[in-house]
């Protein structure tokens, strides 16, 4: 696969101006991930392994950024505001 096109066709799809200097290393990690991906996708996994059925979205703050709560993030407290009971 050509990835220098395929990463040309993914940001005109997406409306994403990738500015000349960061080109290079946006290529080499679509690379790396293209040489990852079928380890990652060969790898059988059993039901108990497959990540929970109900998806709640959040809302982003108004800020315009985002943040992972500290309950996703894999703290394992399971305490704050973010947590869901």
């Amino acid at each position: 696969m050509d990835m220098t096109a395929y990463m040309d066709v993914q940001c005109q799809l997406l409306g994403l101006e990738l500015a000349p200097e960061h080109r290079p290393g946006v290529l080499r990690y679509l690379q790396l991930v293209a040489t990852m991906a079928p380890r990652v996708m060969d790898f059988e996994l059993a039901p108990a392994d497959e990540v929970g059925h109900l998806f709640v979205p959040v809302e982003a703050p108004s800020g315009g950024t985002t943040s992972v709560p500290a309950s996703a993030a894999g703290s394992g407290s399971g305490s704050g505001p973010e947590a869901t009971p």
